[in-house]
């Protein structure tokens, strides 16, 4: 893979974080392309184009970057037919969920040349990766580091105090995840306080 000017990078799942992600690559001059389960009002689109299904961008992006959210039903969506409707030599980045990528199948397109490089910041079973992803020297690994900056993790923080006033309050805090049968399957969530004090 040459320098970056006239890639095509695709985005699965344009939300917040994959809009994001999409005015920032705009400035290296790679055209922006990105598949949502439904298209975004055009101004939230960053002059992305948008394709209506997983299958077209795949087979249309140089670059390919996961920035969906974990929900039943994609568990293994990036799968080894997925794969090879990469062009060759295409890049995969996974900052979403690393179960959304079936991790044989990504380890046989690198192995076999059609994935050139894979950049991982989510696995599997996390804190455990599948052992092959250490020896690969086409894959870069890094330890879900996304939020690892100093101001961050001090908004974290306060974010923390400010629920804590809340329930001290009587409130319920402003990011609490509603528990509901939509949300069952989602990754857990761990809290140092215990459920029956948010009741």
């Amino acid at each position: 893979m040459g320098g970056l000017v006239g890639q095509r990078l695709g985005i699965f799942g344009m939300g917040r974080i994959g809009r994001c992600i999409a005015e920032r690559a705009q400035g290296f001059g790679v055209s922006i392309l990105y598949h949502n389960r439904r298209r975004l009002d055009e101004s939230l689109e960053q002059r992305a184009t948008y394709h209506a299904s997983l299958e077209s961008l795949m087979r249309h992006s140089d670059i390919f970057v996961v920035a969906a959210p974990g929900a039943p039903g994609l568990e293994g969506v990036i799968d080894a037919p997925h794969l090879e409707l990469l062009p060759p030599a295409a890049v995969v980045v996974n900052i979403s969920r690393g179960e959304l990528i079936d991790d044989e199948a990504l380890l046989a397109a690198l192995d076999s040349g059609h994935v050139f490089a894979a950049g991982l910041d989510v696995f599997t079973g996390e804190p455990n990766i599948h052992p092959r992803y250490r020896s690969c020297d086409r894959v870069f690994l890094s330890p879900h580091i996304g939020s690892a900056t100093e101001a961050t993790r001090n908004a974290m923080g306060a974010l923390l105090v400010d629920g804590l006033d809340s329930i001290l309050r009587g409130q319920r805090p402003a990011n609490q995840l509603i528990w509901t049968r939509e949300f069952r399957h989602a990754t857990p969530t761990y809290c140092l306080i215990p459920p029956t004090v948010l009741h």
